[in-house]
């Protein structure tokens, strides 16, 4: 559907996108993670044409995008971070505002559509001023789906929704069986509801690929009774094994831990180290499925 290759962006002296090339296949929800200022926002607005490459190609459908390709522009739908909205309007104002620049057919028709789909049928006449902040991200949401854009861009979708209304927004999305670009800070709903991911840190993308296929490495779970964080962190630095997580209740600490080590000679690593340790009591030691927070956490600290 979409294809980035050999993207590179400047502002100044800061490089805040080195040659990065990915794919969004058609009728697939993508994540692009990174932590705050890794380049997300930047991609999404060059895909979008806000914003112009210093280097590099954009594909949608196998034909190189131009700058100023408007025809690409009506195949495209896009919620930014800020979503803007026009306050002194009321939704449905503002939505046949962004429909008649979409030249959207049956404009009536979809504003009602999508109003029943997100649940905000009911606030559609009153001042955009008025509504909360998950109202007015899904009036947003909505104005980025109108004429059935055939890629759609989302730019912290989730932001401000609580968990119902999370809830909601991910089930209006599975259904739409659309091709989009998903960015979250949220990474249990990008866990459910993207197949693939993108990963980017300072610029560069250190992962991408099924989210099946990133997760399909086991992390290990270690519990003990008798010691300090600081002393079983400095132990395992020894033998090349990393703390993901660890949380402490009362004398038993639990750590979460990966290493490059083949699991089988992780655990055996571990199990001679704590006999090393005389004053040190194991409780639970297993494996466990990474999350995507844990790969998160491992590829970007």
């Amino acid at each position: 559907m979409l294809e980035l290759k050999h993207i590179s962006k400047n502002f100044g002296r800061h490089q805040a996108l080195k040659d990065i090339s990915f794919k969004i296949p058609a009728g697939k929800i993508t994540g692009l993670l990174g932590p705050n200022g890794a380049g997300k926002t930047t991609t999404m607005r060059i895909i979008t044409g806000i914003l112009a490459a210093n280097q590099g190609q954009i594909l949608f459908r196998g034909q190189p995008v131009e700058p100023r390709d408007w025809h690409f522009r009506f195949h495209l739908g896009y919620l930014p971070e800020d979503n803007p909205l026009y306050d002194f309007l009321t939704p449905h104002e503002y939505l046949r505002f962004i429909g008649k620049i979409r030249r959207v057919n049956h404009l009536g028709a979809n504003i009602q559509r999508l109003a029943r789909q997100l649940f905000f049928a009911d606030q559609l006449s009153r001042p955009l001023s008025h509504l909360s902040k998950g109202y007015r991200q899904r009036v947003g949401l909505a104005a980025s789906f109108l004429g059935r854009p055939s890629l759609v861009i989302l730019d912290e979708p989730l932001s401000g929704l609580d968990p119902n209304q999370q809830q909601k927004v991910r089930q209006f999305l599975l259904r739409s069986k659309k091709t989009i670009l998903f960015s979250s800070h949220i990474l249990s709903e990008v866990q459910a509801i993207c197949q693939q991911v993108v990963i980017i840190h300072r610029g560069k993308i250190i992962a991408s690929g099924p989210i099946n296929q990133l997760l399909q490495k086991p992390s290990l779970i270690l519990q003990v009774k008798g010691a300090t964080l600081k002393a079983i962190q400095t132990v395992l630095a020894k033998a090349h094994i990393a703390i993901v997580r660890h949380q402490k209740q009362g004398a038993v600490l639990t750590v979460e831990l990966t290493s490059q080590q083949p699991l089988n000679k992780l655990q055996n690593t571990l199990w001679q180290i704590i006999r090393r340790q005389p004053r040190w009591q194991l409780l639970q030691l297993k494996t466990s499925r990474q999350s995507l927070e844990t790969v998160f956490q491992q590829l970007t600290q």
